[in-house]
């Protein structure tokens, strides 16, 4: 909005910062912090809200994120790595989510899925990965035994 000209307000959101660590630059107009937060945080405006309280105009010059749950930079690939799965490092979605219940589907039932079809489906409520020959095809929720696809993953 603010390239676009455009007025906006950014709205007040809580989080929780459990550190800042400044690292050491061999820069003195250089300042680099390594912070870990809780999700929902945006580190630019931190790093505005730092450098504002302390009466000094700052320009953010590169944010990296290393780590976001269980995922760290250490296991980043490569785009071509990700395209070849040269290494077979890729995850698959259902080691992802491991507690998300998981429905079986029929070739009837898949055929709906895949065309987007709301369905009868009498298995709780909630969400659920929908397995298809043994292939997670999409994360589907079921409320008022209608099952709908939420993300399809075909």
């Amino acid at each position: 909005l603010a390239r676009e000209g455009k007025d906006f307000e950014i709205k007040a959101k809580e989080v929780e910062i459990y550190s800042i660590l400044p690292q050491k630059t061999d820069d003195d107009n250089l300042f680099r912090f390594e912070i870990w937060c809780s999700a929902g945080t945006y580190i630019r405006s931190l790093g505005h809200d730092i450098f504002a309280s302390i009466n000094v105009l700052a320009t953010m010059e590169k944010l990296t994120r290393t780590m976001s749950g269980s995922f760290n930079i250490g296991g980043a690939l490569s785009i071509d790595d990700i395209r070849n799965d040269s290494i077979g490092a890729l995850i698959k979605v259902e080691d992802v989510l491991p507690n998300i219940g998981r429905i079986e589907l029929n070739e009837e039932q898949f055929f709906k899925l895949k065309n987007g079809v709301i369905q009868k489906y009498k298995a709780g409520s909630g969400e659920f990965l929908a397995i298809y020959n043994n292939e997670c095809v999409a994360l589907v929720e079921i409320e008022n035994e209608h099952m709908r696809s939420k993300i399809n993953l075909m």
